[in-house]
Formats: C-alpha cells, structure tokens, sequence
C-alpha cells in the first residue's frame, strides 16, 4: 500500500475565539493571544470534527523513484503545488505534486560545495522563493524552488547554537530549535549576524526537553503567523520576532501533569 500524508487545518472554533479577543489586546500594553485551556477530554466522546475543520488523505505514487522509508519520514511542507517530504532513510527531500505524483528528487548529501551532510530539517522560504536544509553539523543550505533545484547560498550557524534539530524561516531570519541547548528558543539573523534568545519560552530542565523531542517539527503556520508548540508544558506560542507570545494551552484532564512530576 503506498505511503499517505494527512494534511490538518487548525480548528474553526479556536481560531473564532481568537479573532473575537483581538480588539481587546489592542488595548493591553502586554500583546497576549487567547489564553484559555483547550480540553480534550471534555466529552466521553471526542469528534475530529471538534478540532480539525478537514483532513486531506493523498496517496503517494508507489515507484522506486519515489521510494519513502516511512519510519525516517518527519517533516512535510504544502507549497504551492507540491507537497514537499524529507526522507532521513535516504537524506533525501522528495517532491510529489497534490495528487501525489511524484516530480523530483533534491539529493546533494556529500562534504562538497553545495551539500549537506546531515539532513535534519527543511523548509519553505518565501523571502527567496527556495527550499531552506538545516544541516547538523551548523549550516543552512537554500536550493531555488524550480528545475533541478539550482544551489543558492550557504549560511553558517552561530556556534553558540547546540544540538539542533528544527528551524524555521521567517522574514530575514530564522527560529532555531535545540533540544539540549540551554536556550532551547532563539532567532538568528544572518545579515545582521545577530543571536536571539526568544523571551517568553517556560524554562524546562534540559534532560527533560531532550526528552520530549517530537518526531516532527514543533513549528507551524496558520494564516502567515508562526507557531512554536512546547513539548514538556504542552503550551503553544505565536513567535513574533524576539519574542514568544502565549496562545494556547491544553487540558489533558485527568492525564495532565507538570513536567517536575516526571521522574528523569
């Protein structure tokens, strides 16, 4: 059976209830999203419905080409036209178009000129209309968006930056995700050269960060705005800029905790 992606959409409802507080945090000198628990064990039965307007099922064309380790699959992006696939098996991106036909391949895994060496994340950068790589070893390498995928740039990470695992771009910069570093949170601007701490991110013992490192990435875009959700807290934060800004939190009922309560 080929492989299936899932694309979600955020739910209605929440999105709502945002929108109607907007006109009151235009007049708090503290910008604050909606800050109500979200409860998702409120009834004994659950709908999808309740929180996700609809789910899109593609499948994925089944040829060698084309071939998805499903167990290395973690982020997928929906640009434009295409769905967009990193395959860590094979460190490989592959592009399938909305039908799930499969139109190419971006593999530059090598130590030369223009390649990466370990494949952590990618992403779509709308700046430069190109498909962003984070590679481990401290670097992010952009590709153009079209053909076979012509090498732009290369940008070398701050060293102060440890252990990443997830970035996302943003405007001229870029959110960069550690899960065992100090500053879990920070936004680098390449031409500017300067380092972020992101203020507002709750401070969790690293051991217990690391550990709650998702299999995807906890960055998300809705309606152009960037969203980082917090794994160890279960808080979701729209980022703008330097700063995390509180949006939502999750109420877990009986199964909720705090993360101190966890033994290491």
């Amino acid at each position: 059976m080929p492989p299936v992606c899932v694309k979600e959409k955020a739910a209605v409802s929440v999105v709502t209830i945002a929108l109607l507080l907007s006109a009151c945090r235009q007049q708090q000198s503290i910008v604050t999203d909606y800050q109500g628990d979200v409860d998702l064990l409120r009834t004994e039965e659950v709908s999808i419905s309740d929180y996700f307007r609809d789910v899109d099922v593609i499948p994925l064309e089944a040829i060698d080409s084309a071939y998805l380790n499903v167990s290395c699959l973690s982020t997928y992006l929906v640009v434009e036209d295409k769905l967009i696939v990193l395959d860590r098996a094979d460190n490989s991106i592959k592009f399938f178009n909305l039908d799930g036909k499969w139109c190419g391949t971006l593999s530059k895994y090598g130590r030369g000129p223009g390649e990466y060496a370990m494949l952590t994340d990618v992403d779509y950068n709308k700046e430069s209309r190109s498909v962003d790589i984070l590679d481990a070893t401290g670097k992010i390498l952009s590709y153009a968006f079209e053909g076979s995928f012509p090498f732009i740039r290369e940008l070398s990470i701050p060293y102060q930056m440890k252990g990443l695992v997830n970035f996302k771009s943003s405007h001229s910069g870029y959110y960069l995700f550690s899960g065992f570093d100090s500053s879990v949170l920070r936004y680098w601007e390449p031409d500017s050269e300067g380092l972020f701490e992101v203020e507002g991110i709750p401070m969790v013992e690293q051991n217990r960060r690391a550990g709650y490192k998702t299999t995807g990435s906890p960055f998300y875009v809705f309606d152009e705005d960037i969203y980082y959700t917090d794994g160890p807290t279960g808080q979701v934060f729209r980022l703008v800029g330097k700063d995390a800004i509180p949006h939502l939190s999750w109420n877990l009922g009986r199964f909720s905790f705090k993360s101190k309560q966890v033994d290491a």
